[in-house]
């Protein structure tokens, strides 16, 4: 039986809905496909990428995959048991495992779900007054670097899934700037799809899918792999 893999943020779970009721499940069952849906709230594209990775061996040349790629400011770090740094914030840290890594990030580093949509788009890092979090983004963090981080991402997965059927999308418009060498006018953007679709929306503050939003992502993946 042929597989839909997915990889991704919250954009990509069932977030607060029956997990029957995600559109990975819709779009498998539209298809008569088994699901693998190895995505997970919060993921920055490092995560996202590494589970790829992890997962490449298992993907067949007539499976689907699909991935919502995260925006590119976004951090996770992978966990190092004899960091003390990161001992010390690990109350205060979110943890996201994939088959072979564990990776902490802040619970709160890139804003939360009272955020506008707008702020959404561009997920400017906010410190929270965690230490470990706070000293990156004051020392190190450079937008130009995770851009170009994110890019070889895409391009390694293009080469890793070639001959794949592999589908993209992306956060948002801002969230591929500078990254995309062309930004086709039937790539799709999950916020702006949102901003423009408000009754497929949970409501604010949280901009996720509901139940209708999922039917109606389903569909439109749907229509662009048999486009």
């Amino acid at each position: 039986m042929q597989t839909l893999w997915v990889f991704g943020h919250s954009a990509c779970t069932n977030y607060n809905s029956p997990n029957s009721e995600s559109w990975p499940s819709i779009l498998a069952k539209k298809i008569g496909y088994s699901l693998i849906n190895q995505s997970y709230p919060a993921s920055d594209n490092l995560v996202i990428f590494t589970n790829i990775i992890e997962s490449n061996h298992k993907i067949k040349a007539d499976d689907l995959v699909i991935v919502g790629w995260s925006h590119p400011s976004r951090k996770t770090f992978v966990l190092n048991k004899d960091n003390p740094h990161q001992q010390a914030c690990l109350t205060k840290s979110m943890k996201i495992n994939t088959p072979k890594q564990t990776f902490i990030r802040s619970e709160g580093t890139y804003g939360d779900a009272n955020a506008n949509i707008d702020f959404w788009k561009k997920m400017v890092p906010v410190k929270k007054s965690i230490e470990y979090y706070d000293d990156w983004y004051d020392k190190y963090f450079d937008i130009d670097e995770q851009r170009i981080n994110f890019k070889a991402y895409l391009n390694a997965t293009e080469l890793l899934l070639n001959g794949k059927n592999y589908i993209p999308f992306y956060f948002s418009k801002e969230s591929v700037k500078d990254v995309l060498s062309e930004n086709k006018n039937n790539n799709l953007y999950w916020l702006e799809y949102l901003q423009s679709n408000k009754r497929y929306t949970v409501g604010n503050p949280s901009h996720h899918f509901n139940s209708e939003g999922h039917r109606q992502w389903a569909n439109i993946i749907f229509n662009k792999l048999n486009a």
